[in-house]
């Protein structure tokens, strides 16, 4: 592997509204086919060996966006799925943001009913950083979430659990990583130019 490149989904309308998705499978809105199809054309010069999609159809139909200019292999890679907010699926974050103000544990602990603990999607997000590494194409493209997204850059960067946040993530950024020798440089990050 050299060359790493992320794209997060379009918007929905759950994005728009702020709630929290998670899980639920959520299609794109009008702006966000728009934004999908928009960040297809900025990458259609890229060469890409092969595309992973979480099964999640907001991302997945943003990754077939993308492949109609490539010819390389798409597929669902479960690994990439939003993180499981459980029973808060649907609320807004700002319900979120509330129960980790009272929190009095650490945050990367702090469990969500029927979810996963930030503890959980970061070691799921070690396992696909393996299988990333691990993988022979030299150039891949994964499309996917924020929830995931953080994590898994933050493993890639050897950033701590208090860094993540202060990585964005808009609706259809783009992220490039080159890895070389097990060094792994980021080029760009959050990149939504396009989507402005």
């Amino acid at each position: 592997m050299t060359r790493l490149t992320m794209v997060r989904h379009g918007e929905t309308d759950a994005n728009r509204k702020r709630l929290l998705q998670g899980q639920r499978d959520t299609p794109l809105n009008e702006n966000g086919l728009k934004q999908a199809q928009t960040v297809a054309n900025v990458l259609r010069s890229e060469q890409f060996d092969m595309i992973w999609s979480s099964p999640l159809k907001r991302a997945y139909h943003t990754a077939q966006c993308i492949l109609e200019y490539h010819r390389c292999p798409l597929v669902v890679q479960p690994g990439l799925i939003e993180r499981a907010f459980g029973q808060m699926e649907g609320a807004p974050v700002q319900d979120l943001f509330a129960l980790e103000e009272d929190w009095d544990g650490s945050l990367y602990d702090m469990p969500l009913a029927e979810g996963e603990t930030l503890r959980a999607v970061y070691e799921r997000a070690g396992q696909l950083k393996d299988q990333i590494l691990a993988e022979p194409s030299e150039s891949l493209l994964l499309v996917g979430h924020a929830g995931l997204f953080r994590p898994l850059i933050g493993h890639l960067l050897g950033y701590a659990f208090e860094q993540w946040f202060s990585l964005p993530q808009h609706n259809c950024c783009i992220h490039q990583f080159r890895i070389e020798d097990g060094q792994v440089l980021a080029w760009q990050l959050n990149d939504h130019s396009h989507c402005e």
